[in-house]
């Protein structure tokens, strides 16, 4: 499902993987695609591979992403 379309700042919910209590927001296109995440609280205990699942905190977007690095 898209996410709301052309948005800066769009606030998601973060669940999945080995980690905890991390936060972000996305930017989306006219089509309502992720074209960038800002993580605004890293949170703790992620690994390399996790599969995160970003949902629109208010709205239907869902969409996921794998972590690449853990800085």
């Amino acid at each position: 499902m898209a996410f709301t379309a052309s948005q800066t700042g769009l606030a998601v919910d973060l669940a999945g993987g080995s980690g905890t209590t991390a936060d972000a927001t996305v930017d989306t296109d006219g089509s309502g695609n992720i074209i960038a995440v800002t993580i605004t609280v890293p949170g703790t205990n992620y690994q390399v591979g996790d599969i995160i699942t970003v949902t629109e905190t208010a709205g239907s977007g869902v969409g996921s992403f794998r972590v690449a690095t853990v800085a």
